[in-house]
């Protein structure tokens, strides 16, 4: 047998599907007649030979057959080159595999992530929004609370001073206090939160 066959015939001689041959004609691998619908057997099977896997199983014998004229025995089902070590199985594709991988690293990435952020929590490298959003605005509502019993609580003293200097006073020592009564609310927040409580 020599010279030209079509692509059908010579995937049944190299033992792979059609696509398979169409595969290594976009590789360049098989040598076409000019017209691009028939191969040259021999031609191509060297060229093949030349740049193809290794672990092409059988495409040797089957050359050597060919060239020699002699019966050419086909495997059962058509086969097609796999890198070496690669498992495959019949229910998984490339694409799922590749989605399955993909998946996986995102999902460690993920993982990784969450424990470092766990550990700059224990350090504390950072701190929850939430807890610290309400620690400001408790802060803020005890401090209106105070500023707005100013009026009530120094109107009649104030009333009945005539010296500038004594209402200064009056009015200083109050605003004293609305200070130290905050300090002593965020400290005790502050404590709260690095204790845990506002998380349970």
């Amino acid at each position: 047998m020599n010279g030209f066959v079509t692509k059908s015939v010579f995937a049944k001689i190299y033992g792979c599907g059609v696509s398979y041959v169409t595969k290594l004609k976009d590789q360049k691998r098989i040598v076409l007649s000019e017209d691009g619908k028939q191969v040259n057997v021999e031609a191509s099977l060297r060229l093949i030979e030349a740049t193809g896997d290794p672990s092409k199983v059988g495409v040797r014998d089957r050359w050597n057959a060919y060239r020699d004229g002699k019966e050419i025995t086909l495997p059962e089902k058509p086969v097609s080159e796999a890198p070496k070590n690669k498992p495959v199985s019949p229910f998984v594709s490339d694409e799922q595999e590749s989605d399955y991988h993909q998946a996986r690293a995102d999902r460690e990435r993920a993982e990784a992530e969450l424990k470092k952020i766990e550990l700059a929590k224990q350090r504390g490298l950072i701190a929850m929004v939430e807890p610290i959003v309400k620690a400001v605005v408790d802060t803020h509502m005890a401090a209106r609370t105070a500023l707005m019993q100013i009026p009530e609580r120094l109107t009649q003293q104030i009333a009945a001073e005539t010296d500038p200097a004594k209402v200064h006073a009056l009015i200083t020592d109050e605003c004293e206090k609305i200070c130290s009564t905050m300090e002593k609310t965020v400290s005790e927040l502050i404590e709260k939160h690095l204790s845990g409580e506002d998380h349970a």
